[in-house]
């Protein structure tokens, strides 16, 4: 399916959603927590999944249409998980364990890593590669604990400086995101060298 087809099939989509939206109402009290912008939020990344996932052989740019919505579906799951553990008691903490809270984030980075490896694997070629690697970049950040931030972020420059059509504002994003890793890591001298590189 090309990117023009998929947008018209979009554009119905996204209306049923937003209908659904409106006629959904203010959340139930047992989600009192959860803001009415959190439900409008999940239920069109919801409705953009399916589309996407149904519209049989995606090309690359709906494949990484994908990978972004998958990074917005883990921080609005992320966040309900979160005030689901600060709700929880003490004891109930101590018994589950803190990384049962966060299973469902979890499931959606690794459905992400596979996504965007397929991405990297199927379409060497693709113009926003950099956009790519640096979403996933992130996403190692925020939501793993797999060591793979670091060398995604490195890799996002290489494709930038290789690939024409990159905006300077990437490369802005890539070097920030560098030194600020590398500044949390406490590697200062590389921390500096990127900030420097990022107020030039």
């Amino acid at each position: 399916m090309s990117a023009k087809t998929y947008l018209v099939a979009l554009s119905f989509a996204f209306c049923g959603a937003l209908s659904a939206v409106e006629d959904a109402g203010p959340p139930k009290k047992k989600d009192i927590k959860l803001t009415a912008k959190w439900f409008k939020l999940t239920q069109l990344v919801d409705e953009e999944i399916k589309t996407i996932s149904t519209a049989g052989r995606l090309d690359a740019r709906l494949k990484y249409r994908l990978l972004e919505l998958y990074a917005e579906k883990m921080a609005l799951v992320r966040e309900k998980e979160t005030k689901i553990l600060l709700v929880s008691s003490l004891d109930e903490r101590r018994q589950k364990g803190q990384e049962h809270y966060f299973k469902g984030s979890r499931d959606w980075y690794a459905k992400s890593v596979q996504l965007g490896q397929e991405l990297i694997d199927k379409h060497p070629q693709f113009d926003d590669l950099a956009h790519v690697y640096y979403t996933m970049g992130i996403n190692s950040r925020d939501f793993a604990t797999d060591k793979r931030t670091e060398a995604l972020l490195h890799l996002a420059l290489k494709a930038v400086r290789l690939n024409t059509t990159a905006s300077e504002a990437l490369v802005h994003k890539v070097k920030t995101s560098l030194a600020e890793y590398y500044y949390n890591e406490k590697a200062y001298g590389r921390a500096i060298s990127f900030y420097a590189d990022v107020l030039k």
